[in-house]
């Protein structure tokens, strides 16, 4: 890695404030229903779940979650959102650190992508050998 990164470590009820107000814009411009008020009611009950993993780098944040699926029971870990307004590199260190998480807790697998405009490839190159599943998001008129 480039340069010094702060270590990875896992947020406190002091973290969320940044946080929200660097997400906000990122989160904003692609879910322009983001109800900031309740994402950080979640986010504030969430801190003590053993199943989210909520951490920050420096400034950059993350969060994954474990997920158990109708047909596959073992733990599976997935990124929720990471967004790093500074350095790559500390986005790098949280996709890293949500890994070693997922091997700690006993999950089979850890998935990350993006459903933003950003290409999330060169992280996975750096991360290591992994296979690549497309998925498709339709926007629906209710």
């Amino acid at each position: 890695m480039e340069g010094s990164i702060e270590a990875v470590r896992r947020m406190t009820a002091a973290d969320l404030g940044e946080c929200l107000r660097m997400g906000e814009p990122v989160f904003r411009k692609y879910w322009p229903q983001m109800d900031a008020t309740a994402m950080l009611a979640a986010c504030l009950a969430n801190l003590d779940n053993e199943t989210v993993f909520m951490v920050r780098c420096g400034h950059a944040f993350g969060v994954a979650t474990v997920d158990k699926t109708l047909f596959e029971p073992r733990p599976w870990v997935k990124e929720q959102w990471v967004f790093g307004l500074r350095s790559p590199w500390e986005a790098l260190a949280i996709y890293r650190a949500m890994m070693l998480w997922g091997a700690q807790i006993g999950a089979f697998r850890f998935t990350f992508g993006s459903l933003t405009d950003h290409d999330v490839e060169p992280f996975a190159k750096h991360l290591g050998e992994h296979s690549v599943h497309k998925s498709f998001t339709f926007e629906l008129k209710v």
